[in-house]
């Protein structure tokens, strides 16, 4: 139920959504769709990725660790929308209940900010010498958004992701700045290429 009304699939969560808590959740998926896109153009130009040993890698794992730190309405929400893409989708797996043999995440912008932030030792060593760049890190923009502009701890509960708009513009400015200096190292696996 949502607003008085069930909702069972995907675009009819999103749309069902109060303006404020849409607005949260739209900034979140830019910032973790980027986030999933500067991993994507990394992958494809690096060896070491763990998941292409046994097809899984780090998704190794149960549901609640690929949910930890999606917190408040806004954490609700993105669960909420990955349970119905988790639906949508078709194919199960051993791993993480998201992922999919031969395809891996199927999460891609509900990433939570664990999944995102992890890093395999050996792939983290390889993406420092192949591009000379760190890795962000991935976790606290996502919590900020959250947030949704508000500050517990100063007594402040009232949802303004607005206020977050400036911090989502240049968190996705500063990735693509990123991504975009990856882009310009050769791909080493053109078949994990997005279509």
């Amino acid at each position: 139920m949502r607003n008085g009304r069930r909702v069972s699939s995907f675009n009819e969560y999103l749309e069902a959504l109060p303006p404020e808590e849409a607005h949260m959740v739209a900034q979140y998926r830019k910032i973790a769709g980027v986030y999933n896109l500067l991993w994507h153009e990394i992958t494809v130009r690096t060896y070491n990725s763990e998941w292409r040993e046994d097809g899984v890698g780090s998704c190794g794992i149960d549901k609640a660790t690929s949910e930890d730190l999606l917190e408040g309405s806004c954490g609700s929400n993105i669960i909420s929308l990955r349970e119905r893409r988790n639906y949508e989708t078709p194919g199960r797996s051993m791993a993480c209940p998201y992922h999919r043999p031969d395809r891996g995440c199927i999460l891609e912008e509900l990433k939570s900010p664990r999944c995102l932030d992890h890093v395999d030792y050996r792939h983290d060593a390889e993406i420092k010498e192949r591009f000379g760049i760190e890795v962000p890190e991935m976790r606290t923009a996502l919590r900020i958004i959250q947030l949704g502009g508000r500050n517990p701890k100063e007594g402040d509960f009232e949802l303004k992701p607005h206020l977050n708009d400036d911090f989502v513009e240049e968190t996705y400015r500063q990735t693509m700045e990123i991504i975009n200096h990856v882009r310009n190292f050769p791909v080493l696996h053109p078949e994990e290429l997005l279509i």
